[in-house]
């Protein structure tokens, strides 16, 4: 099973991790967040500081392309509308890479 928490903050993000860090495995990131960090910008310290969670980027193709190319390997992960059974996929995928 899974377990989603959802967040309209970085904030609020942040408080999820500092108390539940080692229960995250996937953190799905709008891209065209806006904050203290932009969405990239979330995804960026996300896999600094959280190495062991997997990100997924958000956002529309053409801002996503150009904005992730060295951020992350695989490129943007899901594309609006967010269908949910692409978003499982994802993460399963994630997943199997690690192992888990």
């Amino acid at each position: 099973g899974v377990m989603l928490t959802f967040t309209l903050t970085e904030v609020e993000a942040q408080i999820i991790l500092e108390v539940e860090a080692e229960r995250v495995e996937v953190a799905m990131v709008d891209a065209a967040a806006t904050g203290d960090r932009e969405g990239f910008g979330l995804a960026r310290w996300l896999r600094e500081t959280h190495p062991g969670i997997d990100v997924i980027l958000a956002g529309s193709p053409a801002m996503a392309a150009t904005q992730a190319a060295g951020l992350c390997d695989e490129g943007p992960g899901v594309e609006r509308p967010y269908h949910p059974q692409q978003v499982m996929d994802r993460i399963k995928w994630l997943k199997s890479r690690r192992g888990t």
